[in-house]
């Protein structure tokens, strides 16, 4: 039974740290930016970097993380960013 409260302790820290406003992000964007949003952009950001440097090596490999790049995006959207 402890470690059932233990675990409902970690994810509860998890989630409220996930939902709580990332400052930096914040003032860049002018608009509230929850520490999840953060990782989601991060995500994006990554996923471009490496299409972009894919394109110089394979097609297929561009392909694959063109792929990675749109599903990105829309994990943002459904994430709350516009």
């Amino acid at each position: 039974m402890a470690t059932i409260t233990l675990n409902k302790t970690k994810s509860s820290t998890i989630q409220q740290w996930l939902d709580s406003e990332n400052s930096i992000i914040t003032s860049i964007m002018e608009e509230s930016v929850s520490n999840r949003q953060t990782l989601l952009l991060s995500n994006a950001m990554l996923a471009f970097s490496v299409m972009v440097c894919s394109a110089f090596l394979h097609w297929a490999a561009a392909l694959i993380c063109l792929i990675w790049f749109v599903l990105s995006l829309i994990m943002c959207r459904k994430g709350g960013l516009r």
